[in-house]
């Protein structure tokens, strides 16, 4: 072989073993950074960051940060967003959702206007469109209006603040539970207004700002009664 063939061939040589030795450590690299869980929590580094989780605080596991009744570890073996209820956006909350990465299993074969997955997670059946009807907690609403509210159709009292669902203005508010006057304006949200009177009824369909919208329509709305929207 000439001398010539012999550098090429060690050139080539070299070249394709460096190369591969680099792969190597490359494949090796992604593998120790997917694996690697500083506190031992149960959740990689990387996915931690990802979702600006504390990859050194081992405690963060068990929290649930979207209050979908998953801990940031249950979600993180089924993949779904620790930050976001719903990952999939079909309207179940993931701690409910049997498919919480699949919107398309979000079906309603009944076609009482509530998901499958719902009923089945609160005792309703997926085949009876009747019990969309239903009042099963006796609060007011029927169970297509607690899962349209996202209340629970099992007990009358969802945020716990001694108001019935159905006579509460803000059913998943605690904040929200007494209104004196009963003008659909809670007290909390009136006094935080001066011109709203926890013992005036009559304000609520009152309009200051003047934009069109009443002050229990801005409440409603989530607007600023004071500020024309």
């Amino acid at each position: 072989m000439s001398r010539k063939r012999r550098s090429s061939f060690f050139t080539f040589f070299l070249t394709s073993s460096i190369s591969s030795l680099f792969s190597i450590s490359v494949l090796c690299s992604l593998s120790y950074a997917e694996d690697l869980d500083s506190d031992s929590d149960g959740m990689p580094d990387y996915w931690e960051a990802i979702y600006g989780l504390d990859p050194n605080n081992p405690e963060d596991a068990s929290r649930d940060e979207d209050l979908d009744l998953l801990e940031n570890l249950v979600e993180f073996g089924l993949q779904t967003d620790p930050f976001r209820a719903d990952s999939d956006w079909d309207g179940i909350p993931d701690g409910e959702d049997l498919w919480p990465l699949d919107p398309s299993k979000a079906m309603d074969q009944d076609g009482d206007g509530i998901p499958d997955a719902w009923e089945i997670t609160r005792g309703l059946s997926e085949f009876d469109p009747n019990d969309a009807a239903m009042d099963l907690d006796g609060d007011g609403l029927s169970n297509l209006e607690e899962y349209r509210a996202g209340t629970r159709p099992d007990f009358h009292d969802s945020d716990l603040d001694g108001v019935p669902d159905g006579d509460d203005v803000a059913p998943l508010d605690a904040a929200y539970r007494i209104d004196a006057d009963r003008d659909g304006l809670p007290e909390a949200y009136e006094n935080q207004y001066p011109f709203l009177n926890d013992g005036y009824p009559e304000d609520a369909a009152e309009d200051l700002d003047g934009d069109g919208l009443s002050n229990l329509q801005e409440f409603t709305a989530g607007t600023n009664p004071e500020n024309p929207d």
